[in-house]
């Protein structure tokens, strides 16, 4: 480990300076917080003290010294479920490290039966007991109701499914055109650019199509790749429907929907002969499957992480909007996982 990581995880405090000069705690405290009556030469030895240390002020707890209490509503959806509980798993680490500092937090999966998702991101709102929400609006457009709370002053952000033309204060997710250029790069590597490869994933959402045309900006520049699709895997009652022509010409396959579990394990138990298989998402399902080869990679977008830092930005928009400028975005990172490194996300 580096010597600049293990300086980091050392939490400098106003008792570590007081420490460091021999100083009363009361008195740096005075220094650090601009309160006055303390010589000239006491304060030059604290500051320089203070950057030394690389201090930073503890800006949670200024908030519990406030006493203030914000509550803040999550709206987000049931389906897919591993996603969306590893993206739970995100917000309760955020709630377990801040809800002593007056964060409440009340979680919506989804808006009940019969009601559009505008029309309860506006009862929401309207309920008056929201400091800020976060939402992952789906596709119906909620624009306008966004706007609307933004307007009563509420903080709004958006996480996974962004609301671009909306006025939301920020969004935390993938570039899902980055993760289908990716997808495209590592099929492209393992076909050592050239040979058959089909798409299959041709659902409408937002995300499917740029992970597509992400996929298709790669492949287009390599002359010897040829791509088929995309195909609708999904048949009745959401049974998988297959092209089984097509995948019996190709060399590779991409699943760019959720339908890479139950693709996977079609082919676990087909005959069907060995294809290069690159997909999205990580579950015990996928693991299985990586292992045993059935797919070569999957691209991960730390669904844990989308859930986490949506909820920590949110609190620090809510507890220091004093001026200070946030990112307007935040990135999901995006993870290639084989068989050779999936046990590092079990």
């Amino acid at each position: 480990m580096k010597e600049r990581t293990l300086k980091m995880s050392l939490i400098v405090t106003g008792k570590t300076i007081a420490q460091e000069l021999g100083l009363s705690i009361s008195t740096v405290d005075r220094v650090l917080n601009n309160r006055g009556n303390v010589k000239q030469e006491t304060y030059d030895k604290v500051v320089k003290k203070a950057e030394e240390l690389n201090y930073k002020p503890n800006k949670f707890a200024s908030s519990l010294s406030k006493k203030n209490s914000y509550r803040v509503a999550l709206i987000y959806p049931r389906y897919i479920k591993f996603f969306w509980e590893q993206v739970t798993t995100g917000f309760n680490k955020a709630i377990d490290e801040i809800e002593d500092y007056g964060l409440r937090v009340d979680t919506y999966r989804s808006s009940p039966p019969n009601v559009s998702a505008k029309e309860f991101l506006k009862q929401i709102i309207d309920s008056g007991n929201y400091h800020g929400i976060a939402i992952s609006a789906g596709e119906e457009d909620v624009t306008e109701m966004i706007n609307y709370g933004i307007d009563l002053g509420i903080k709004i952000c958006t996480f996974n499914m962004d609301v671009k033309e909306s006025h939301r204060l920020f969004h935390v997710g993938a570039n899902y055109r980055e993760a289908g250029r990716l997808a495209g790069e590592l099929i492209c590597k393992f076909t050592k650019k050239e040979g058959k490869v089909a798409i299959l994933g041709k659902a409408n959402d937002f995300q499917t199509r740029e992970k597509n045309e992400g996929f298709l900006d790669v492949a287009s520049g390599f002359s010897k790749i040829e791509v088929f699709g995309p195909y609708s895997i999904l048949g009745p009652n959401n049974s998988l429907k297959l092209p089984n022509d097509i995948l019996k010409e190709v060399d590779a396959v991409y699943v760019s929907t959720a339908e890479i579990f139950e693709f996977a394990d079609y082919l676990s138990s087909s005959s069907t002969k060995h294809l290069i298989v690159v997909g999205h998402d990580l579950n015990f399902q996928m693991v299985k499957h990586l292992k045993s080869g059935v797919i070569s990679a999957t691209i991960n977008q730390d669904p844990i992480g989308q859930g986490y830092y949506t909820l920590i930005q949110l609190f620090n928009y809510l507890a220091f909007s004093d001026g200070r400028p946030f990112p307007s975005d935040i990135k999901s990172k995006l993870e290639i996982v084989m068989k050779e490194n999936v046990d590092f996300y079990v």
